[in-house]
């Protein structure tokens, strides 16, 4: 599917129905074994598609009743 104000190389949009974890970036030992990740990764359930991991190069929470959106 292509849409015109997307770049080729965009996906989406999808909608995010629920947060299956966060893996934070840094240097950790997991069952033996240095996992080194340069950025913070989110896996997300979304629709369509199912789970997806995402790079999260900056995470911003936002209270839509504090900004008045």
């Amino acid at each position: 599917m292509k849409l015109d104000t997307l770049d080729p190389f965009v996906t989406g949009p999808f909608l995010v129905l629920s947060l299956k974890q966060f893996l934070p970036a840094g240097t950790f030992d997991k069952d033996g074994y240095i996992l080194r990740r340069k950025r913070s990764l989110i896996q997300v359930y979304t629709d369509p598609g199912g789970y997806r991991t995402v790079a999260a190069a900056d995470i911003r929470l936002e209270d839509p009743r504090r900004t008045g959106r």
